[in-house]
């Protein structure tokens, strides 16, 4: 209504929104997120079963992502009520405000209308001064980070905490992002179908390359080589008895020092219970990054997927094809790495996160 008043060039007064607004809550009856979607959408958003994560969308035809701040929105993609704790926390609810008011948030979603100002939280490395445009920088965002070609580790690196969901027995917790991500990466049962990266030839020859249909390979076969994936310490954000039985089900390991990440060239960025905090470091390091979220941030619209990282859906149905390729085109890992690194020190500055804060 209040758009339809602006294209009319007519205002509304604050009296007569909340009255609309109000007639409009009262003749609802909320059940969780999926009350916002257009009734035809045939959405089903009950994931399968409380432990066992929803990993039906892996068989289904492959698909790479276009725009990555589409397929945040779960009104384009119902898909992720059911794969993320964002959505899956909520039986009932959330409500929203019969007031309106300016809300200033960390993060949100597409759905949420919050105002989402530059975050300094996780800032990890300053990038000041702005490099030289031909400057030669093999440094990464800490010590430790190893220069590309002095990488050896090729397996896609992931550590973090239980968050999320809370995990009790009326929770769907096993269908969290990060829960499910766990799981599938260390799974040692079933098969999954990964196409066949074309081989390394002419820089620009691969865009042309057919690549067929996808191959079936053994979980027992690709993880252990391809993943290096785990929760760590112990779990969080859980009861006790559940707490108990995701040590029965997961790994956990120690916090992985910087050294030791700084040994991978592949790296995946994940949402916790809210936005990445480590984004900036990580985009900032000599790795290139896989990332797959639900939060648009302040500078989603200045970067660019596939130039300047790999965009990755929830689902992770596209996971192990972008490692596939990506294994098989070093250079081009390398240098989507490199610009990613160079568009965080020349465009993700303290002054950059200050402008648009006061524009």
């Amino acid at each position: 209504m209040a758009l339809e008043a602006a294209a009319n060039g007519t205002s509304m007064s604050t009296l007569s929104f909340h009255s609309r607004a109000q007639t409009c809550l009262q003749s609802q009856n909320a059940a969780g997120f999926k009350d916002v979607l257009p009734t035809r959408l045939p959405v089903s958003t009950r994931p399968h079963s409380r432990r066992h994560p929803y990993h039906s969308r892996l068989h289904l035809p492959r698909q790479f992502i276009a725009s990555h701040r589409d397929t945040m929105n779960p009104c384009m993609h119902p898909s992720l009520l059911a794969t993320h704790g964002q959505f899956l926390r909520y039986e009932t609810g959330p409500f929203p405000e019969t007031t309106l008011v300016p809300r200033f948030s960390l993060c949100g979603t597409v759905l949420h209308h919050d105002i989402r100002p530059p975050v300094p939280y996780g800032w990890d490395f300053d990038s000041d001064p702005e490099p030289e445009e031909n400057e030669e920088d093999g440094g990464g965002a800490f010590e430790e980070d190893l220069p590309w070609e002095h990488k050896a580790n090729e397996r896609l690196d992931w550590r973090g905490r239980t968050t999320g969901i809370y995990a009790s027995p009326d929770s769907w917790w096993g269908n969290g992002h990060r829960q499910r991500l766990v799981t599938l990466a260390n799974s040692l049962e079933g098969n999954v179908s990964v196409l066949r990266a074309p081989e390394s030839g002419m820089e620009y020859e691969v865009e042309a390359t057919p690549v067929g249909e996808p191959e079936s390979v053994p979980f027992a076969q690709i993880n252990p080589s391809w993943m290096n994936v785990a929760f760590t310490d112990k779990p969080i954000a859980c009861d006790q008895g559940t707490c108990d039985e995701m040590t029965r089900i997961w790994p956990f390991l120690e916090v992985q020092g910087k050294s030791e990440e700084g040994q991978y060239k592949f790296i995946l960025d994940v949402d916790g219970n809210g936005w990445s905090g480590r984004f900036k470091r990580l985009i900032t390091s000599n790795a290139l990054i896989f990332k797959a979220t639900i939060y648009p941030e302040w500078y989603t619209s200045r970067i660019a997927p596939w130039v300047h990282y790999v965009p990755i859906q929830v689902s992770y149905a596209d996971l192990y094809d972008a490692v596939a390729f990506f294994r098989e085109h070093d250079a081009l890992a390398s240098r989507i790495a490199r610009a990613g690194r160079a568009w965080s020190r020349r465009y993700w500055r303290r002054t950059d996160m200050t402008a648009y804060l006061y524009r």
